[in-house]
């Protein structure tokens, strides 16, 4: 019995130290006297000792010198009872390394009555390590805070605001106290938040990275900040925020709109020589039959073939006049559904006026051609460019002696639809883009370009003309404004073979509605005989021109030179008027100035405008200011009396 005994005691003695020396923490029994009694393997370990070397020994051996004292002290408050509280301290390996540990006391009284106490050692070097790691990168993080001009902004996973860097109190005139814990809605509006944070659901909801571009009127000024916004991840992966990284470029939009109408202007100019020949010709043409006419009228003669020829010249200068007025109208940075083949059609016809005849213009469109989602005037300037960089190689490449041309000079736009897909990006590292595009080539058959200057040429300022040539910017708006619209642009060219010039533009959304064409012809519905027009028009002849027109289709005309005029028969007959004929360009009082007057006083008769170029107005500004329908200068008769019936039977 007495052997079972013993052989069950020792059996728990080898369980206890297989225990003992498994723990991960250095534990080591220290008598009431200061002695070490016992101490794991992972404690021999840490500190270089065996374990015969440390039992028997102070515990004084395993710490510093000038911790003693205080190590002392602790040792005798468990003595006299006192629960010490976790602590850190230094203990000192057998090579005289320092080790940082946390370490726990326990006083326990053995069977034999001895008090024993219990200490457990943590190492701290990798948790402190990492805290260390952790502080420099938080410093750092500080100082890119301070030190950066760009807005930082940290938001948890509801979009509060949990962080913002200077910069950004800066720029919104705002404390921290007054940003941090509130949301996009609180900071920005119910209407703008909003959109600000369906943007940011996608960060934390589906955890992509989000580039962005948004307006803000920031203490009365109109900001431009380009955002970068990333989620933050926790160790396990899991998204609690946000950083917004976002920098003021309403700066460089400003300079890159004065490039564009610099850009406009110079295109403008470069054609301005052969439009003035042009008109040169019609107006002879025009000057000429009609005085012709006149002396035949007064001969009694038929004059009707030099009349009709006047007619024809007139209509000639007529859509030369629309065709530059297209080109040249600022229009409304809102995108529209655009139809790149009219565009390519109407430029042809330009082309064709004011290029060289030696130089043969070449257009091949495809049926059924997508429409894109665009700022028509940034393609039909886009497009213009790249036209009149083609004319220059022809003229460089046809003026040397040397150069032998392949045939005729030419030029040719193109456009197709094409999809690109996922193994054709692969592929081609210019663009990082697949689906339905339209594909746009502008080719030419002049001198080409070496591998060097295909380089550089969409850099601003970069030219091959010399001094004497333009800006050297018109490639780089090109580049811009196909960027823009979420395309890219690749150019293909060998020394003495031409040049291609290839556009991608993303398909449009949505279909190309054409509401300019007007039936020439009256409609069939009934005239009545009680409607009456106001003509608000400053130039004499065009206005007694309208007035011939209508009085003659049976309607009552009011009739004004002037906005101011217009609004007093307005405010005296206002109740007979079914329709207004407009005029936006006038002295004193604009077409504009009127159509606000009309919607700050509740008048609500149907607004037709009658212009050749808007100005600085946007169809859409315009259709909010409750214009009806819009009609270019110069139209015929017909056109104006279908245009009128149009409105009215629509309104009433």
């Amino acid at each position: 019995m007495s052997a079972d005994f013993e052989e069950k005691d020792s059996r728990a003695v080898l369980r206890f130290r297989a225990l003992f020396d498994a723990q991960p923490f250095c534990v080591a029994h220290i008598s009431d006297q200061g002695i070490i009694l016992d101490i794991n393997q992972t404690g021999c370990d840490l500190l270089g000792y065996a374990r015969e070397e440390l039992i028997g020994e102070p515990m004084s051996r395993m710490v510093r010198e000038k911790d003693a004292a205080e190590s002392h002290d602790r040792f005798e408050r468990l003595l006299r009872g006192e629960d010490l509280p976790s602590y850190q301290d230094v203990l000192v390996t057998k090579t005289g390394l320092e080790l940082p540990m946390e370490i726990t006391t326990t006083a326990t009284v053995s069977a034999r009555g001895e008090v024993v106490i219990q200490s457990i050692g943590r190492d701290l070097r990798d948790e402190l390590e990492t805290q260390k790691k952790l502080l420099a990168a938080t410093r750092l993080f500080d100082v890119l805070m301070r030190s950066t001009v760009d807005l930082i902004v940290v938001k948890d996973q509801h979009g509060r605001f949990t962080r913002v860097n200077q910069a950004f109190l800066d720029i919104t005139g705002r404390t921290e106290s007054e940003v941090i814990g509130r949301t996009n809605i609180d900071l920005l509006g119910q209407e703008h938040g909003s959109v600000v944070a369906i943007e940011e659901r996608q960060v934390l909801d589906q955890g992509v990275t989000v580039r962005s571009e948004s307006t803000y009127m920031i203490a009365g000024n109109e900001v431009v900040l380009q955002f970068t916004k990333t989620p933050i991840r926790d160790e396990t992966d899991e998204i609690i925020g946000l950083v917004g990284i976002a920098r003021d470029i309403s700066d460089e939009r400003a300079v890159a709109q004065q490039i564009v109408d610099a850009q406009k202007m110079d295109a403008v100019g470069s054609l301005a020589g052969g439009v003035a020949h042009d008109f040169a010709d019609y107006l002879t043409n025009i000057i000429g039959n009609l005085s012709t006419a006149q002396s035949k009228l007064a001969e009694g003669e038929d004059a009707a073939e030099n009349i009709h020829a006047a007619y024809d010249a007139a209509e000639a200068a007529s859509e030369l006049t629309n065709r530059l007025l297209h080109l040249a109208r600022d229009g409304s940075s809102a995108r529209d559904a655009v139809d790149l083949a009219q565009i390519i059609h109407d430029l042809r016809s330009l082309l064709h006026t004011t290029f060289d005849k030696s130089l043969h213009v070449r257009i091949r469109v495809s049926p059924d051609l997508w429409p894109i989602d665009a700022d028509a005037s940034q393609i039909k300037n886009m497009i213009m460019h790249l036209c009149l960089n083609a004319r220059d190689a022809l003229r460089e490449r046809h003026a040397q002696p040397e150069a032998v041309m392949d045939g005729t000079p030419w030029l040719e736009i193109a456009a197709e639809n094409i999809e690109l897909r996922p193994e054709f990006e692969a592929n081609n590292h210019s663009h990082n883009r697949h689906g339905e595009f339209v594909k746009l080539t502008i080719s030419d058959n002049g001198g080409g370009m070496t591998a060097e200057v295909k380089a550089q040429i969409f850099e601003p300022f970069f030219s091959t003309k010399g001094s004497s040539s333009r800006s050297g910017l018109g490639l780089s708006m090109v580049y811009a404004a196909v960027a823009n619209h979420g395309g890219w642009i690749r150019v293909e060219s060998e020394p003495g073979l031409g040049t291609d010039f290839i556009v991608f533009l993303p398909r449009g959304s949505a279909d190309v509605v054409d509401d300019s064409a007007v039936s020439e012809q009256p409609t069939e519905s009934e005239m009545k005989p009680d409607l009456t027009v106001l003509i608000i028009e400053d130039k004499e002849q065009i206005r007694a021109y309208y007035e011939r027109v209508l009085v003659g289709e049976g309607y009552e005309v009011f009739s004004a030179g002037g906005g101011a005029a217009g609004w007093e028969i307005l405010e005296a007959h206002g109740a007979d008027i079914d329709l207004i004929l407009l005029d936006l360009l006038m002295p004193e009082m604009s077409g504009k100035h009127f159509l606000e007057m009309m919607v700050q006083n509740d008048v609500s008769i149907p607004v037709l405008v009658c212009t050749g170029y808007p100005g600085d107005l946007a169809r859409r500004e315009l259709e909010h200011l409750g214009v009806a329908d819009f009609l270019g200068k110069p139209f015929t008769p017909n056109r104006l009396r279908a245009k009128v019936r149009a409105v009215i039977d629509k309104h009433r």
